[in-house]
């Protein structure tokens, strides 16, 4: 690695360059790179390694989730939120960065590790009993 790495975005570029790009199929690294693009990058990458503890980490999750998702061609949310879905994939790609930063020796500690998420609202969803079930099943068997 060339130059010093201070911030997080240096960290997350040569993480993605030294260990993502030997490591990841195609499509996790699509997904990963468009992680970082749209929200690492923009959300925490002017931070400085020895600025992050999981105190602050709890504090820009919260924060995060009232942020627009990211909108484009491809992807359109107009007016959403981001989930927290999106925002636990930010998180264990951050949580994985750190890890090797610790083992590069970088930061002396991962400030994700006990960073806390939070609470995902979960859907209940409504099942179909057996008996409703099977009589679609028929019907559509009989028009097909």
């Amino acid at each position: 690695m060339t130059g010093k790495i201070e911030t997080v975005e240096q960290l997350v570029l040569a993480y993605v360059r030294l260990y993502g790009t030997s490591r990841w199929s195609l499509s996790m690294h699509d997904a990963s790179l468009g992680l970082i693009n749209n929200y690492i990058i923009l959300y925490f990458g002017s931070i400085r390694l020895h600025e992050l503890s999981p105190r602050m980490m709890a504090w820009m999750y919260g924060d995060l989730l009232g942020q627009q998702r990211y909108n484009d061609k491809f992807h359109k949310h107009p007016g959403e939120r981001l989930s927290p879905h999106t925002l636990k994939s930010v998180h264990k790609l951050l949580h994985s960065v750190f890890e090797q930063a610790v083992l590069w020796e970088y930061v002396p500690s991962n400030p994700f590790q006990r960073a806390i998420l939070p609470k995902q609202n979960l859907l209940r969803g409504r099942f179909w009993r057996r008996s409703r079930f099977t009589c679609c099943w028929k019907t559509a068997r009989t028009y097909s």
